[in-house]
């Protein structure tokens, strides 16, 4: 989900609103929806206000869109979680420092100029081509758009272009800089490469007592253990408390009643929709109907393909308008209506198939009506419950008395470390992954029976720190296996990367690499071009770096991308980017002149801000926030 919400947010400017939507004068009389004038405002850069209901407008519409995007209704919590709200103030902060900076600029476009922008604009254009009123209306009500908001904001985007092309046009990106930029970034190199692979340093004999132990205090970090604390844990969840919910058969009944609009599956059709562009195909489908003949006849006439016109699956909320709504449920299966208006010109339909209404009977949900009040009851308890816990553990009882009294799990950990893992090693499977209960159990004083947590499931629990084991250097004599294998594996290393280093000083002095490998049993093997942004398991990004700094002809040596073995390289060729390929020039350049317009752009805006000033309301945001209904 996060990936998709990422993805949704995406550039500096604007909102994530329909592209094609822009916005009316009073006389074509679309009435406001609602008055974003609001009383308050949730932030303010200079003089440019954001009012509170606008906030909460923009928000309401975000979540809309990425609902839509993740076909799943994203909730306030949700949306929280993930940033939305502060991602749609800080974009409405950066929009009013530019409107701002507008202002102080004079910058401004006339009523014609907007005013021909919309009846201009082929969103809106009807059956004849030009502006349709119905086209337009009907699109502004569809998402939610009001008149004043959008005047306002079509204005305000326009006053903006003017300065943002400005800087645009202003910012040059030289041609000699973008061409050495384009060759240094585009430039690859042919490689030729042995592996130098851990077996080849040999057996390692074990180390003297006094090598081990100078190992043992050159690096005592390796042998530090860490900090382990040690805690009892009292957790009330709603699914434990289920087991102890009755629900009576008559509940059961009475949600069924209460929700049975939700069990009921309605009627859909399957429907096929023409829609007919001029007076001459009205004509022709008329006389073709008038015929006996079928809407698939018409459809061969006008030179459409059935396919085009297939709506799918429609329930009457799917129609952009109840009149056709009502024609496509008045028509019986197989059946093709006769010609209607529509919204966006006259209209043929056909009903392909009917998918009656199913209702699911009682017994059928019954055990789904059951879990899902027991779940209600067991919130409900773990609140008053909860409650309970809070006054006896202020009132200085204790987690041991509050598990026996209640029947409630209590769970003891010893010697945990801040990453769940246990002294053998294990994690501890029920609470060394909750990063929430780690963070309490390390953040707690000894012996405080610390704030509940509340966990993913809804549980509450209450954390007590029982003992604390500092973090702390192994006695030499726990750990000298582990100082033991360090030293080996330190030792096989010094081995590897003398033997890597012999053979890039040999081939340096001009010896060939297939000599060279022949010595230690390999053959070189040429890699496929690489550039600087390659990173696999072969060539770590430490190699690349190395050999973007070669000579061709030079060897040099690095650790592979993944696992032990370093990694011999020779630069066989270098090879440069064609500067007469100017369709690859062009675009490289026109992606640097992005980068640099929006590096500017970014560095504007800060600029400005400082200038201006930015204050945010944070009690008038949370409160916004804590009483937010879509």
């Amino acid at each position: 989900m996060l990936t998709k919400i990422r993805k949704i947010f995406s550039g500096v400017l604007g909102f994530a609103l329909i592209g094609l939507l822009v916005i009316a004068f009073a006389a074509w009389g679309v009435a406001d929806m609602f008055d974003m004038v609001g009383r308050g405002s949730v932030a303010k850069v200079g003089n440019q206000k954001i009012p509170t209901n606008e906030y909460r407008f923009r928000l309401a519409q975000q979540m809309d869109q990425i609902s839509r995007e993740l076909n799943e209704p994203l909730s306030i919590e949700q949306a929280r979680t993930f940033g939305v709200d502060q991602q749609v103030l800080g974009r409405m902060i950066t929009l009013a420092t530019l409107n701002e900076a507008t202002d102080k600029l004079g910058l401004d476009v006339s009523d014609d100029y907007i005013r021909d922008q919309i009846i201009n604009d082929p969103s809106f254009a009807g059956p004849g081509g030009g502006f349709d009123a119905p086209t337009f209306r009907r699109l502004l009500a569809l998402n939610g758009l009001t008149e004043k908001v959008f005047v306002r904001d079509r204005r305000n985007n326009k006053t903006r272009e003017q300065m943002l092309d400005a800087i645009s046009y202003a910012t040059v990106f030289p041609t000699k800089l973008n061409e050495i930029i384009y060759t240094h970034s585009l430039e690859t190199r042919k490689v030729e490469y042995i592996l130098i692979q851990p077996d080849m340093a040999g057996v390692i004999g074990d180390p003297s007592e006094d090598e081990l132990r100078s190992l043992y205090q050159q690096v005592p970090n390796i042998f530090t253990e860490p900090e382990r604390r040690t805690a009892t844990i009292l957790n009330l969840s709603p699914s434990n408390l289920i087991d102890t919910i009755t629900v009576t058969e008559e509940e059961l009944r009475e949600e069924y009643d209460i929700l049975q609009d939700d069990y009921i599956n309605a009627e859909t059709r399957e429907v096929n929709q023409l829609v007919l562009t001029d007076e001459t195909e009205v004509q022709k489908a008329m006389d073709i109907l008038a015929s006996g003949k079928e809407f698939e006849d018409v459809a061969q006439a006008l030179n459409q393909k059935v396919s085009d016109t297939d709506l799918g699956e429609m329930s009457r909320g799917d129609f952009i308008a109840d009149e056709l709504a009502d024609l496509a449920f008045s028509l019986e299966e197989g059946q093709t209506s006769g010609i209607i208006n529509g919204p966006l010109g006259k209209v043929i339909m056909k009903v392909r198939k009917i998918n009656e209404q199913t209702v699911q009977s009682f017994e059928d949900i019954k055990e789904e009506i059951r879990l899902k009040l027991a779940q209600e009851k067991a919130e409900d308890d773990l609140v008053v419950l909860s409650e309970n816990i809070y006054d006896r553990l202020s009132g200085g009882s204790s987690l041991e008395a509050l598990s026996e009294e209640s029947n409630l799990e209590l769970l003891r950990v010893e010697n945990i470390s801040r990453d769940g893992a246990l002294e053998n090693g294990s994690i501890n499977e029920i609470i060394g992954k909750k990063e929430k209960v780690m963070s309490r159990i390390f953040e707690s004083d000894m012996g405080q029976e610390a704030g509940a947590v509340e966990l993913e499931d809804g549980s509450l629990i209450w954390i007590r720190v029982d003992g604390i084991m500092p973090e702390r250097v192994s006695p030499f004599e726990d750990v000298r296996e582990k100082a033991t294998q360090q030293w080996k594996s330190r030792e096989r290393r010094a081995l590897l990367e003398g033997l890597a280093e012999h053979i890039v000083s040999e081939g340096n002095k001009g010896k060939k690499f297939s000599e060279l490998a022949d010595e230690v049993g390999k053959s070189p093997i040429t890699s496929p071009a690489v550039n600087r942004q390659t990173d696999d398991e072969t060539f770590s990004r430490q190699a690349v770096r190395k050999l973007f700094v070669a000579e061709e002809g030079e060897f040099t040596w690095s650790q592979v991308g993944f696992g032990e073995s370093l990694i011999v390289m020779r630069v066989a060729e270098i090879v440069k980017p064609d500067l007469n390929n100017k369709i690859m020039l062009n675009a490289f350049m026109s992606s640097a002149n992005q980068s640099v317009n929006d590096a500017v752009l970014t560095q504007l805006i800060r600029d400005f801000q400082n200038e201006l000033g930015v204050s945010v309301d944070n009690q008038t945001l949370e409160a916004q926030l804590s009483s937010f209904q879509q």
